[in-house]
């Protein structure tokens, strides 16, 4: 059994998951409303390459300030669960990603993986290894610990 597995499969693991998928549904909204917003007046205003940095840096803010205001209410302090959670966010994020990018808008394999691509401009693997510690520097930010 994996190590992300394993910390779910407890009782109180199962209360942290749910809590921790409720909060990714929040992240999910949060940055669909980004990219919605940097595709309908960014992209517009500045282009495409200058649009999606400063739209992935917002995504940082959003994502830390969502983080900051509900890890408290997924209720750990132990830092293997945070780093869990945050791993368990990241594999859900790549794969709505990929089901959002194929199945809703019909973007190629190419175009999906080009975001993950830093040599072409991609920032998406910046932001999925920020999300694996996000859990960790949103409750040690709100609480001072961990």
């Amino acid at each position: 059994m994996s190590a992300v597995a394993q910390i779910f499969s407890e009782r109180t693991g199962w209360t942290l998951a749910m809590r921790s998928f409720a909060v990714w549904l929040a992240l999910m909204a949060a940055e669909s409303v980004n990219g919605a917003f940097r595709e309908a007046f960014l992209v517009r205003s500045m282009g495409q390459v200058q649009a999606r940095q400063l739209s992935f840096g917002l995504s940082l803010v959003i994502l830390l300030s969502l983080a900051i205001l509900f890890i408290k209410w997924i209720d750990t302090s132990l830092r293997h669960r945070l780093l869990a959670i945050g791993a368990f966010w990241a594999i859900l994020t790549v794969c709505f990603e990929v089901v959002l990018g194929r199945l809703i808008l019909g973007a190629s394999w190419s175009a999906i993986l080009s975001d993950y691509d830093v040599t072409r401009g991609g920032l998406m693997a910046f932001g999925i290894v920020f999300m694996i510690f996000l859990p960790l520097l949103a409750r040690r930010l709100r609480c001072g610990q961990v």
